[in-house]
């Protein structure tokens, strides 16, 4: 299932020839009757955990990698829930293509790897209910310059859980 996201006054007539400036990976883990999110407090953001597909990676290796480094969990993606293409302006036409997957845990505890800047924004993994959830993305009062714009790409594709 795909989703599109147009800020900026875009259209599809603008960006249909655009390849993605950034391919990412995200994971919803579910756990018993809750859902992980990632807060990062120096970003003042929610975001599910992942980031982006190295060159030549396979889509499930970097889910798998991305979520063991950003939260210590080992994860098994149960199914694909949606990809969103989103488009933005800034200086310049933004392309995001993210693919969100629901993931069950294999085993927690293990090590972090963090990226610099994830250490230095302090990532922190919260889990939500699935209401919890739909109301810390929809009406948290992040102060970050974007972050309306990921929290509501978030909640499109949380909300794709349970079409």
């Amino acid at each position: 299932m795909k989703k599109y996201i147009y800020e900026n006054d875009l259209t599809n007539d603008i960006v249909k020839d655009l390849k993605p400036n950034r391919r990412t990976v995200r994971a919803i883990i579910k756990k018993e009757d809750k859902y992980s999110v990632t807060f990062m407090q120096g970003g003042d953001v929610f975001m599910f955990i992942g980031g982006g597909i190295n060159e030549g990676e396979d889509i499930i290796d970097a889910l798998k990698r991305e979520a063991l480094e950003e939260s210590g969990i080992e994860v098994e993606p149960i199914k694909h829930i949606c990809t969103i293409q989103n488009y933005s302006k800034r200086k310049d036409i933004e392309y995001w293509h993210s693919d969100y997957y629901l993931c069950r845990v294999i085993s927690e505890g293990n090590e972090l790897n963090l990226e610099d800047y994830e250490k230095e924004n302090g990532i922190e993994i919260r889990w939500y209910t699935k209401d919890e959830m739909i109301k810390q993305l929809r009406d948290y009062p992040t102060s970050h310059s974007f972050g309306r714009s990921v929290q509501n790409r978030e909640l499109l594709a949380f909300k794709s859980l349970f079409e």
